[in-house]
């Protein structure tokens, strides 16, 4: 029930995505490698 606000994008190091949890909490999920 969550909501991607931020597509996924790189950066140094990694890349990551945010999303918006249904109580309205912002969370970032990060990774060395693309997936």
């Amino acid at each position: 029930g969550g909501e991607i606000i931020r597509p996924i994008f790189e950066f140094p190091g990694g890349c990551r995505f945010h999303f918006l949890e249904p109580s309205g909490n912002e969370f970032a999920v990060w990774s060395k490698a693309r997936v």
